[in-house]
């Protein structure tokens, strides 16, 4: 649920309490006006029937005709209203009642509420006296089906006008919220993204409320993407320059190192056979092929002179023959010539580390290592059966290398866990048009 929502369904239930303080509220207050009515009906009966005791005290009316409640009939506009007198215990009471409604418009519930709130009817007693004498007991009642009916009609005619100014007010107080929690969203929306390393996104066409929150945030992103440039930058530079080194190194040890072997090699060719001669023969050998081997690590040859693909062809090659055992697949998809010379540089050397420690260290018995070169990013996929059961925790030189070397050429590296075990190295470089 969104905070216009929640917000809405809170006023939605504080609106609907006030509707039952409202209704509570209009049943009390029609309540008082009815006995207050009532209250002025029996004065109004009370003062007529004491006229009519000093008409037959005075011989004007005759006794048998009191009380006459003709005249109150007459002029009452008030129905469902009874008046009754009462000259004793004894004697029977004489009633007069007005009419009372003709349908009933209120629902059965709110019967039972009203008769279990109030009980049946409305009623109040007034004596009767003249000349410090008493004649009897005035009665007056307000029938209860009436009570309810116009206590219905008044609660429910304002019960319906708070309901629609209730209405009124949610719609709008709705439409202001989700306006404002528009920008509320964009903001989630943009934190996310950040989070996800999209430092490149901004909020634009926020509402007033959020300028200021949106403004501080644009600006973070900016100084972190800005930061974030300049460390790629550097690390492009450092691994520029590390591969220079290696390439420095590599020919050092080719023109200096390579030349000692051989001057040795001839030395040892022209000694007198013997087992000492080849012993110093088969050393030098295999010393040779160990310098080799070092110098294709340093400096790949295919790498340089054929590309990306040859390059990993000879890297599973190599490792073909120093661990039999393992089953080896490479699967390569795309152009490589959308790729620039750094990212090249930098996808092989992940290859190379990737497959090193899957090699000596995950026991694996499977090695899948495959290079898809899309229209927007080269991804390289390393998997393997070994038996990893939990990501690497440590940050080892290997993996904070593999890392930085895809920083560099503005990608990313991710590790995740191979089904049923085992380890899936996947690095993804995004690219850019270069022609």
């Amino acid at each position: 649920m969104n905070l216009a929502n929640y917000c809405l369904t809170r006023i939605l239930l504080a609106g609907f309490c006030c509707l039952c303080l409202n209704l509570l509220f209009g049943i009390y207050e029609c309540r008082r006006q009815q006995f207050a009515a009532l209250q002025h009906i029996a004065a109004a009966v009370h003062t007529h029937l004491q006229f009519q005791l000093v008409q037959v005290n005075s011989g004007y009316l005759p006794r048998a005709q009191f009380p006459d409640f003709s005249l109150w009939k007459q002029t009452s506009q008030t129905e469902g209203v009874c008046i009754s007198y009462t000259a004793d215990a004894q004697a029977q009471p004489r009633q007069l009642c007005s009419g009372g409604p003709s349908a009933l418009e209120y629902p059965r519930w709110f019967e039972l509420a009203y008769q279990q709130l109030f009980g049946d009817g409305m009623q109040l007693s007034q004596d009767l006296n003249y000349n410090r004498q008493a004649y009897g007991q005035i009665n007056a009642s307000l029938d209860s089906a009436f009570a309810m009916q116009q206590t219905w009609r008044a609660a429910a005619g304002q019960t319906r006008s708070a309901a629609l100014i209730l209405g009124v007010v949610s719609l709008l107080t709705y439409i202001l919220l989700r306006r404002q929690m528009l920008g509320g969203q964009q903001f989630i929306l943009a934190t996310q993204k950040l989070a996800a390393g999209d430092l490149s996104h901004r909020i634009h066409d926020i509402p007033p409320l959020w300028n200021a929150a949106a403004a501080a945030l644009n600006q973070l992103a900016a100084a972190q993407q800005q930061l974030q440039q300049e460390r790629q930058a550097l690390l492009g530079k450092l691994m520029q320059t590390q591969e220079q080194e290696l390439r420095n190194l590599a020919r050092e040890l080719h023109d200096e190192f390579g030349q000692y072997l051989t001057a040795i090699h001839a030395i040892a060719a022209a000694l007198p056979l013997c087992p000492e001669s080849e012993l110093l023969a088969q050393t030098l050998q295999e010393l040779q092929q160990s310098l080799q081997q070092l110098l294709n690590r340093l400096r790949p040859a295919e790498l340089e002179e054929l590309g990306l693909s040859a390059g990993l062809r000879r890297l599973i090659a190599i490792w073909r023959r120093a661990c039999p055992q393992t089953r080896y697949e490479l699967k390569i998809k795309g152009d490589e010539q959308r790729l620039t010379p750094e990212q090249t540089i930098a996808l092989y050397r992940i290859a190379q580390e990737a497959l090193s420690n899957a090699a000596r260290h995950a026991a694996a018995e499977n090695i899948e290592l495959g290079l898809d070169i899309g229209q927007t990013a080269a991804s390289l996929r390393i998997n393997d059966d070994g038996q990893a059961c939990a990501l690497p925790t440590g940050g080892g030189l290997g993996l904070i290398g593999m890392r930085e070397r895809a920083a560099a050429a503005g990608g990313k590296l991710q590790l995740n866990l191979n089904a049923p075990h085992g380890l899936v190295v996947r690095a993804e470089i995004p690219l850019t048009d270069h022609d």
